[in-house]
C-alpha cells in the first residue's frame, strides 16, 4: 500500500513538472527608463503596460538619471535574452557598447530621445532639442510683444532653469538661452546663416528669438517641479522684480509658476510668465487656469505630434510583429498657448532644422 502511494505521488510531481515545462513563459518587453519621477516615464510606464501587458511581460528599469545603474540595468536585460528594450538615456555615450551587445544578442533595441549612433540601436526617435528650447525662446518673444509692447531694452527681468544632465539637457538649455543672443547661432556657439552654415563674426546674421527687452539676472540648474518651484522662490528673494521664467521642463515652469503665484499673495499675475518644455502632465489645464488668473505658466513646446507615448508604441508593436518599422523618427515639435482661456492654440512647427519666425 505504502509503495502505491510513492508510485502515486512521484508520478503526480511527474505529471506537474511536465506541465510546468510546456507553460510557456512570456517573452519580456524591457523599459530602460531615466526616472520615475519624470511625468513622461510614468506614461511610458503605464501605456506600454497596458498596451503589451497580456502578451508580453512589461519589465521595467528606473535608472534614477545614473548612467551607472541604467548600465547594469541593460546588463540584466541582455542576460534575460529580452525581446526587446526601449530605452531613454540618461547619458547616452556610456550606453552605447551595451546596447551593441544587445543587438549583439538579437535583442530589439528602440532608442528614444537621442541618437546613439546606427550601431546601437534598431530604431530611434530623436528631438531637435536645441530647436525646442529656441521655440521656447519664440513663445516669450511673442508673449513679451503683446504683454509688454513699450518696453524698453533690458526693461524686463528674466530668468532660465537650465539642465546639464547630458548632452540632450545642454543642447535644449542652449536654445532656451536663444532668447538673449543678438545674433544667430548653432548648439555650440559658432555664427551661423539661414542655411546653418558656420559663418565668421563679419556675417552673422540677426537672431529671429532674440529679445532685447529682457535682462538675465538669474541661471540656475533645476528641472521637475519641486526643484523648478524652489529655485524660483531663491531668484525671487534675490530679484523681487523677476518677470519671465524660461524652464528647462513644463513642470519645472508649473513649479515656477506656483513659485511666482505665491509671491503675489492675490496679486495681479497678468504681467507675469513662465514657460517650458514638455506636454505629458497637466499642462493643458494648467495653461488654461493661468490665462484665467490661476497661474502664469504661458506656453509650452509640445513633442511627439500630440500623442509620442502612443507613437511609441506603434513603433514597438511594429518591432515585435516583425512588420516593416520606421527606424529614424524626428519627434514632432508644436508651440502650445492659451487661446482664450477656454481653448489652447497649437501650432504646429518644423522638427529640425534652423529657427525663423
Amino acid at each position: 500500500m505504502r509503495r502505491k502511494g510513492i508510485i502515486f505521488v512521484t508520478l503526480f510531481m511527474l505529471s506537474l513538472a511536465l506541465f510546468s515545462c510546456g507553460k510557456e513563459q512570456k517573452e519580456i518587453v524591457a523599459l530602460s527608463l531615466t526616472s520615475m519621477d519624470n511625468p513622461l516615464m510614468v506614461a511610458f510606464q503605464e501605456s506600454f503596460t497596458a498596451r503589451f501587458g497580456e502578451e508580453y511581460d512589461v519589465q521595467v528599469g528606473n535608472a534614477n538619471n545614473d548612467p551607472n545603474t541604467q548600465a547594469s540595468q541593460i546588463d540584466n536585460f541582455v542576460t534575460m535574452q529580452v525581446k526587446i528594450i526601449f530605452v531613454m538615456p540618461v547619458e547616452t555615450s556610456s550606453l552605447v557598447s551595451k546596447l551593441e551587445d544587445a543587438r549583439d544578442a538579437g535583442i530589439l533595441v528602440f532608442v528614444a530621445g537621442t541618437e546613439p549612433g546606427e550601431s546601437a540601436r534598431d530604431a530611434v526617435a530623436k528631438m531637435d532639442q536645441f530647436l525646442a528650447g529656441e521655440y521656447e525662446a519664440l513663445m516669450v518673444k511673442e508673449w513679451v510683444s503683446e504683454n509688454y509692447p513699450d518696453a524698453t531694452a533690458g526693461s524686463l527681468e528674466a530668468a532660465v532653469l537650465v539642465s546639464t544632465l547630458n548632452e540632450d539637457s545642454i543642447a535644449r538649455s542652449n536654445g532656451l538661452k536663444m532668447a538673449f543672443e543678438p545674433y544667430l547661432k548653432n548648439v555650440d556657439g559658432d555664427y551661423i546663416n539661414l542655411a546653418g552654415s558656420v559663418v565668421t563674426e563679419a556675417n552673422r546674421i540677426e537672431n529671429p528669438v532674440y529679445i532685447p527687452e529682457l535682462n538675465k539676472v538669474g541661471e540656475v540648474e533645476a528641472s521637475m517641479f519641486q526643484n523648478g518651484q524652489v529655485a524660483t522662490e531663491n531668484l525671487l528673494t534675490t530679484n523681487p522684480n523677476l518677470k519671465i521664467v524660461l524652464c528647462y521642463d513644463s513642470d519645472a515652469a508649473s513649479g515656477a509658476s506656483q513659485a511666482i503665484m505665491d509671491s503675489l499673495n492675490g496679486a495681479d499675475s497678468s504681467g507675469y510668465a513662465t514657460f517650458g518644455v514638455g506636454m505629458f502632465g497637466p499642462e493643458g489645464d494648467t495653461l488654461l487656469a493661468s490665462a484665467n488668473g490661476e497661474g502664469v505658466l504661458r506656453g509650452c513646446v509640445a513633442f511627439g505630434g500630440g500623442d509620442l507615448v502612443g507613437a511609441m508604441g506603434d513603433i514597438i508593436e511594429d518591432m515585435l510583429s516583425g512588420e516593416d518599422y520606421t527606424v529614424v523618427t524626428w519627434d514632432a515639435l508644436a508651440t502650445v498657448t492659451s487661446l482664450d482661456g477656454l481653448t489652447l492654440n497649437t501650432v504646429q512647427r518644423a522638427s529640425n532644422g534652423i529657427i525663423s519666425n
